[in-house]
């Protein structure tokens, strides 16, 4: 099970995402984020590792995933980070990983 103090020896973590931050992006982008990864998100809002895995803050992930053009590309996935080298990962419950739209 994932905890803060885990995540934190091997991760630059953030703080907790708020029940409404997320609330809000789920209506933005019509989808039902997974349980795994809204308790994620309520352990910290993102995080990264030394210069290679960036999980970003939910409150910039609709408008990114609009940049990037996934929901043209990847129908029903949702994009929560990337590598900053054209690797891109999506949430654990998207058509991927089998993600609900609301």
């Amino acid at each position: 099970m994932l905890n803060r103090a885990y995540l934190s020896q091997h991760f630059e973590l953030r703080i907790p995402a708020t029940s409404s931050q997320i609330n809000v992006a789920e209506a933005k982008v019509g989808l039902s984020f997974s349980k795994e990864y809204v308790d994620f998100l309520q352990i910290t809002n993102g995080l990264s590792s030394m210069g290679c895995l960036a999980l970003h803050e939910i409150e910039i992930l609709p408008e990114r995933n609009i940049e990037y053009e996934v929901p043209r590309y990847l129908p029903g996935c949702f994009m929560i980070g990337d590598d900053s080298g054209g690797q891109a990962g999506s949430e654990p419950g998207t058509a991927a990983h089998g993600i609900r739209r609301s």
